[in-house]
């Protein structure tokens, strides 16, 4: 979803985004040429291919992909919350290590400040680790039994957790 100024301010279910352009709330911005939409306009045209479409009994049309509000938001970024799936974006599915991709069921969450001497849950304070490199460093801090971190932690933007970018990308370069 991009703000009246085209601005990316969030992602939205398909449902919510048919919701607020039914509503003439937002409109579709077409990723091609740019051109705004409403629902009838964006039903009259052919198919993008490749991207999913909904079927009304009156008509049938593509799921947007990015939508345009009709008025300005004023926006108040929170903090990323920390989460395990967000971890892994964050770091790649990697190993931060060893830099192995061993599979996310074969990663685990490692605290590079251990909790056992106070280290908190935090965007900067967690890696993703193989289970191998976490066993290995144990409650012991990093660089005594494995080597040093390939990169800090820190706190993710939004706009970074986001996987399939697709018609995004030149949305959020500008971000």
């Amino acid at each position: 979803m991009l703000n009246k100024d085209w601005r990316p301010i969030g992602l939205v279910s398909a449902k919510r985004a048919i919701s607020l352009v039914a509503t003439e709330d937002a409109f579709i911005a077409d990723p091609i040429d740019y051109t705004i939409h409403d629902l009838y306009s964006w039903a009259k045209l052919e198919s993008l291919g490749g991207v999913p479409r909904i079927q009304s009994v009156k008509f049938s049309f593509d799921v947007p992909e990015v939508i345009v509000l009709s008025e300005y938001v004023k926006q108040f970024y929170a903090p990323v919350r920390f989460s395990r799936s967000a971890l892994f974006i964050r770091d790649n599915r990697t190993c931060q290590y060893c830099q192995a991709q061993p599979g996310v069921r074969a990663l685990s969450v490692d605290h590079v400040i251990p909790r056992s001497q106070g280290g908190k849950t935090t965007w900067e304070n967690c890696v993703t680790a193989c289970k191998q490199c976490n066993t290995r460093k144990g409650d012991s801090l990093p660089g005594a039994k494995v080597p040093w971190l390939k990169s800090l932690p820190k706190r993710p933007h939004w706009t970074s957790l986001i996987e399939d970018k697709g018609s995004w990308e030149k949305f959020l370069a500008k971000a």
